[in-house]
């Protein structure tokens, strides 16, 4: 044999923990454990309404490559989540119903995360930060400029325990470029990159 290669057609394997929690805003938080595979290239997340809609580009509202989305709706939905590796292969679906999406408030195992903002990269017009605290209390969220100087900040005076978002829609526009988003509540305190392409 003078010649040959090789196809790699093996999906990677399907997400599990896929879940859903009713945020302020209002929106809908989704999360799920990560894939294994060492050729992940992200995930692909598809909206209906109902259990047997198709995953299509009609119907794909994210290609997120960490483990949470925020979606900003006040409707529930169906939602169906995959894994894609750099060749282009699917994983089998998982979906989530509507009746599977826990409602506003804390809930059980909630932690301090910072998921960063949605989508990324944003525009400059509008940043929506998801992230969850482990307790209810103040917490602040900032975001700074490679220099280090505060370009929109918000503060939290009594915000509860779980997921949740906040918008800086409204807020001056960010031009385009790398900044930080950074989380603080109490000692506790996550950093994060974001990315603005207007």
């Amino acid at each position: 044999m003078d010649s040959g290669y090789s196809v790699d057609n093996i999906p990677p394997e399907t997400p599990g923990g896929f879940a859903a929690h009713e945020m302020a805003g209002p929106a809908i938080g989704l999360h799920w454990l990560p894939s294994t595979g060492p050729d992940l290239a992200g995930y692909r997340l598809y909206r209906g309404d109902n259990g047997q809609f198709p995953t299509t580009l009609a119907t794909l509202i994210a290609a997120p490559s960490d483990t949470g989305y925020v979606d900003p709706t006040s409707d529930l939905h169906w939602y169906k989540l995959t894994a894609v590796d750099i060749h282009g292969n699917e994983s089998a679906i998982t979906s989530l119903a509507p009746n599977a999406i826990v409602g506003v408030g804390p809930s059980p195992g909630a932690a301090f995360a910072l998921y960063g903002p949605r989508p990324n990269p944003s525009t400059g017009e509008a940043m929506t930060i998801a992230f969850s605290l482990a307790i209810a209390g103040r917490a602040r969220v900032t975001v700074l400029d490679v220099a280090g100087r505060t370009v929109l900040e918000r503060t939290l005076p009594a915000a509860q325990a779980g997921p949740q978002a906040v918008s800086f829609a409204g807020s001056p526009r960010l031009r385009d470029g790398v900044y930080l988003v950074r989380l603080t509540q109490g000692a506790r305190s996550a950093v994060v990159k974001a990315v603005v392409r207007n």
